[in-house]
């Protein structure tokens, strides 16, 4: 078994980094850690298709809702930049978790970001609030005894690192998502349309305002003969 660290913070706790190793070198799950500098960074550092698969793929990071990167509420990359670099290396194998060592990394909001931009991630844990790393230690030290050890449901897994770490974790299995997922990328399809619809209407736009440009004013005929008429009609009689 395997596991890829991804760091992507420079503040990133030795205690906490140190105590993740310790725990995964005891279920015998061997490491790789890279540091996280951008997608295209990942993508160098991570081959494609490589026969290195991972079971685990684990974030060290500050994050919120939004993204993830240097420091809390400052978030400098997006959650769908870590999906989209895990699903174009092909880098996880079936039934792998990413669990998100990071505060807000178990949010609903988030899981379903990132499930929408990979369909190779099957289960996403995380806690759901702000965190510590003590707490993060406990929570993974459970994790990997019910994930690895036991072969634990992810349900089952969720309440035992909620109670290791006294605060609430998550841990969403693909399966249960799906339909959400669907709707989503659904909803992104059609904003999708309408962005292209509104750029062709702008290019539309542009070519009818260039064609008037290309043709002088002409002369409104109807109005010249309108006011000869009335001339006519109106010259006193001789």
């Amino acid at each position: 078994m395997k596991c890829l660290i991804v760091i992507a913070t420079s503040s990133a706790c030795n205690n906490e980094l140190d105590s993740i190793r310790s725990s995964l070198k005891t279920h015998q799950v061997a490491t790789k850690e890279i540091e996280w500098v951008s997608k295209d960074d990942f993508y160098s550092q991570i081959p494609f298709n490589s026969s290195e698969k991972y079971n685990l793929v684990y974030l060290a990071a500050h994050a919120d809702m939004n993204g993830f990167g240097e420091s809390e509420g400052f978030s400098l990359h997006k959650w769908d930049d870590l999906a989209n670099a895990i699903c174009g290396t092909s880098c996880m194998l079936p039934g792998a978790t990413l669990f998100l060592g990071c505060c807000r990394g178990g949010m609903k909001t988030v899981a379903l970001n990132i499930l929408k931009g990979c369909d190779q991630i099957d289960y996403i844990c995380g806690p759901i609030w702000n965190t510590k790393g003590t707490k993060l230690i406990h929570a993974f030290n459970s994790f990997v005894e019910c994930k690895f050890a036991e072969n634990l449901e992810p349900t089952a897994i969720r309440e035992r690192m909620t109670s290791a770490s006294g605060q609430h974790f998550s841990c969403f299995d693909r399966q249960e998502l799906e339909s959400e997922v669907a709707t989503l990328r659904q909803i992104g399809n059609i904003q999708w349309q309408l962005e292209k619809l509104s750029e062709t209407q702008s290019l539309l736009l542009d070519a009818i305002n260039k064609l008037n440009q290309n043709f002088p004013a002409q002369p409104n005929l109807g109005n010249a003969a309108t006011s000869n008429s009335t001339a006519t009609e109106t010259r006193p009689a001789a």
